[in-house]
């Protein structure tokens, strides 16, 4: 970085009124945390030409980082005012709405802005389904909604799967986990992992002889492994883990 801003830096003093450079300058300092620099970049950019789109959202997030959020937010929503549809200024007012505890405004920003991004990004869907769980006593409603909407889009993607599991623990929905794993198992094929977290499941829900089953069936597919990866952390931590299931007594 420090190369780019001498760079940078010896570019501005050739060219003092090019408000470009002292937009990349701030975006590098903005990208290391340098909060401050790039506020100041910024301004210096919106000094010498006030028409540079997107800059108030620059400079919010570098109010954002400074912790000066009543000024980040008023800067959003301007930008928002200005162009509705913008996603850097939507996602970036989640975000800073959530620090802020406006967990509820936080949350209607997150769809905003999954309705605007031309994909869903998995990890974008799970802040949006975080906000929610923080939002109020049913946001885990709207939670597994938000979820379930991008794995419709997205298909069974792990990350977004697991996190909608465990809001169906925390629920005590285990009907629903488990007819999730079901649906993963059936869609992605016979996953030793997906397979122990069911045999788990099933114990949860008191089915200990199907939980057996499963890890009998867990078992055979590590043991049919090649060598090297039926020998590997991992799965000796997976196959311990099935066994002990097995071994313990049907009450």
């Amino acid at each position: 970085m420090d190369v780019q801003i001498e760079a940078l830096g010896r570019a501005i003093q050739r060219a003092p009124a090019r408000a470009d450079q002292y937009v990349r300058r701030g975006d590098l300092y903005l990208h290391h945390d340098e909060w401050q620099l790039a506020l100041d970049d910024y301004r210096r950019a919106i000094a010498l030409d006030p028409a540079i789109a997107n800059l108030e959202v620059h400079c919010a997030k570098a109010c954002h980082g400074l912790g000066r959020n009543d000024a980040a937010l008023a800067l959003l929503d301007q930008a928002i005012a200005t162009d509705p549809d913008s996603l850097d200024a939507r996602l970036t007012r989640a975000r800073v709405r959530l620090a802020v505890g406006d967990v509820h405004g936080s949350a209607n920003d997150y769809e905003a802005t999954l309705s605007l991004a031309p994909t869903s990004s998995p990890d974008l869907v799970i802040e949006c389904a975080d906000a929610w769980l923080q939002a109020a006593d049913d946001g885990g409603v709207r939670a597994l909604a938000v979820l379930d909407h991008a794995i419709e889009q997205l298909g069974s993607v792990a990350t977004l799967e697991t996190a909608a599991i465990q809001i169906e623990l925390q629920r005590d929905d285990l009907p629903a986990a488990l007819r999730r794993i079901d649906a993963m198992i059936a869609a992605n094929g016979s996953n030793p992992r997906w397979l122990c977290r069911k045999a788990e499941f099933l114990v949860l829900a008191g089915r200990l002889p199907e939980a057996i089953e499963v890890c009998r069936t867990v078992v055979n597919a590590i043991d049919g492994l090649p060598h090297t990866r039926r020998r590997s952390r991992s799965m000796r931590a997976l196959r311990e883990r099935v066994v002990e299931i097995m071994r313990r007594p049907d009450e």
